[in-house]
């Protein structure tokens, strides 16, 4: 029954990457790689909200925590799809969008997951 909470949690979290992936990379034409930057930064914020909420306060059950965190969450952050679009930028000589990419994504998402954090303790 865990595999069927993951894989539910998985398919939708894989469609939301998508449309959001697909609406923010519509919205803003650049070489860069925004709509994933914005896909991570969401779902840090999201799992890091989740994961303490859950751990701090037990309102998020175990099977609850599979759905959300590893089924949704895991679907819908896009580590491969920046590791892929990092060496993209780099093998067409954008040397320091690839590089504005590393930064942005790790500094920001970890922003992101902090603010989940704090978020979950004063609600």
């Amino acid at each position: 029954m865990t595999v069927l909470y993951v894989a539910v949690g998985g398919a939708i979290g894989a469609v939301l990457r998508y449309l959001l992936a697909s609406y923010v990379s519509m919205r803003w034409l650049s070489a860069f790689p925004w709509g994933t930057l914005i896909v991570n930064m969401s779902g840090c914020f999201v799992v890091g909200y989740l994961i303490l909420k859950g751990l701090e306060t037990g309102l998020v059950s175990s099977n609850w925590k599979l759905f959300l965190v590893i089924g949704i969450g895991g679907a819908f952050t896009t580590f491969s799809s920046f590791s892929v679009e990092t060496l993209m930028l780099f093998r067409d000589g954008l040397y320091l969008k690839g590089i504005l990419n590393i930064l942005t994504n790790i500094v920001l998402c970890l922003i992101a997951t902090s603010a989940g954090f704090v978020i979950a303790k004063v609600t």
